[in-house]
């Protein structure tokens, strides 16, 4: 299964007197798109990269207006081959109180139940709609790249501590849109070329053996103990041509999207106890 970015927070400090640990969390998850270039755009193409479904994230519970998050869960472009033009969009795997179309753009999965030292929890998903798209500059836009920006909030249940803390975090894309040559094709093995999407982020280290990204951070909440937030990209490929990365990150690593198809990407977030529990050593260690 593929899967993204679940985004991380930063060290905060709880309220509270409290020495019970963490055992279950309510986690909002916010995602957009803050930025984004066409390549196209010099030539005022008609079909230009569009922005659509903006969202605006609730204000962060600490009035930390720093932490503010607006933006657009979907972005599109082309003059469509068929009957869609091309898109990268945020949804949600949860749809049940959001009132998102599964299959559609949702930047926001809220009250994600998580437990301490259970398993990853699925909440946001990375969509691209690769579909072929025709046209010459003047007609078609392309994406080029994008900056995708995301906040979580975490509060804690078990016991019912309230709010602890939440975060912003960061990571830019370069979006390949391959010509579907033959001579072309870097990655074989969909109907025609691929897509490549780089990814680029200072809080992930990226493991070409396994294909994997992770970050992992330990948090500290007071009284309430440290615990280990625990994101992962799998199924990449690394990317050492300089075209394909945001700037200035050759090597990079990202994600091949089969031509034809929505190709989904899906964010996982997991809780540890710090220390860490001697059953989860091995696989964070991509062991």
């Amino acid at each position: 299964m593929k899967r993204l970015i679940g985004l991380v927070l930063g060290s905060v400090m709880a309220a509270g007197a409290s020495a019970e640990p963490i055992l279950e969390w309510s986690v909002d998850q916010y995602s957009t798109f803050t930025a984004w270039t066409d390549l196209n755009e010099a030539s005022n193409p008609t079909n230009p990269v569009t922005a659509d479904f903006y969202t605006t994230a609730p204000a962060s519970p600490d009035g930390d207006t720093s932490k503010d998050l607006d933006g657009y869960d979907e972005l599109y472009w082309g003059l469509p081959r068929g009957t869609e033009p091309s898109s990268l969009f945020v949804g949600t795997t949860d749809t049940t109180d959001l009132g998102c179309d599964p299959s559609g753009p949702c930047g926001a999965y809220t009250d994600a139940q998580v437990f301490t030292n259970g398993d990853a929890v699925e909440t946001l998903t990375y969509n691209h709609a690769n579909n072929v798209i025709s046209g010459s500059v003047t007609e078609s836009g392309v994406l080029k790249e994008g900056t995708i920006t995301g906040r979580i909030d975490l509060t804690a249940v078990n016991p019912p501590a309230g709010y602890l803390g939440s975060d912003q975090a960061f990571y830019d894309i370069e979006f390949y849109e391959s010509d579907n040559t033959a001579a072309q094709c870097e990655y074989p093995g969909s109907p025609n070329c691929p897509d490549v999407v780089g990814l680029a982020s200072d809080d992930f280290v990226f493991d070409a053996n396994t294909g994997t990204a992770t970050f992992q951070e330990v948090v500290n909440f007071g009284p309430f103990g440290s615990y280990l937030i625990i994101v992962a990209l799998e199924d990449l490929v690394e990317i050492d041509d300089a075209a394909r990365c945001p700037a200035g990150t050759s090597p990079c690593f990202g994600l091949i999207t089969n031509e034809g198809l929505t190709n989904t990407f899906i964010t996982t977030l997991q809780i540890l106890a710090a220390p860490i529990p001697a059953p989860a050593v091995p696989a964070l260690m991509g062991l």
